[in-house]
């Protein structure tokens, strides 16, 4: 692989675990700064087709909204890869989900979120 594609990979990577660590100590200063202005966001919830959340401002508003209604959540994450400039990070909470997102990179922020999740209490 060339070290141009390597780079890529790389930098999808470390944003993904960025983001995992940030949601996970509730930082809304931080993952506002990962993810950029016009970032999509294609939330789980509600079942079955999710919500659609489109730019920074809403993004970061519905993740507040989730601290609020779950002051514990924490991400432990699993496995991570990437694919170029898009990863998979693989998760567990609290709550006892199961989940994925799927992240695309774009000038070293994150532009799209797709989060998949499986089972629960």
């Amino acid at each position: 692989m060339s070290p141009a594609r390597m780079d890529r990979v790389e930098t999808g990577i470390r944003a993904a675990l960025a983001l995992a660590e940030a949601y996970s100590r509730h930082d809304q200063a931080a993952l506002a700064a990962l993810v950029t202005e016009d970032c999509v966001w294609q939330d789980h919830a509600p079942a079955p087709e999710g919500t659609t959340h489109r730019g920074r401002d809403a993004i970061v508003a519905a993740w507040g909204r989730s601290f609020e209604d779950s002051p514990g959540a924490v991400l432990r994450v699993e496995e991570v890869f990437g694919l170029g400039l898009r990863c998979v990070l693989r998760w567990t909470n609290e709550a006892g989900l199961r989940g994925l997102d799927v992240v695309q990179v774009r000038g070293g922020q994150i532009c799209e979120i797709l989060t998949y999740v499986k089972g629960g209490r």
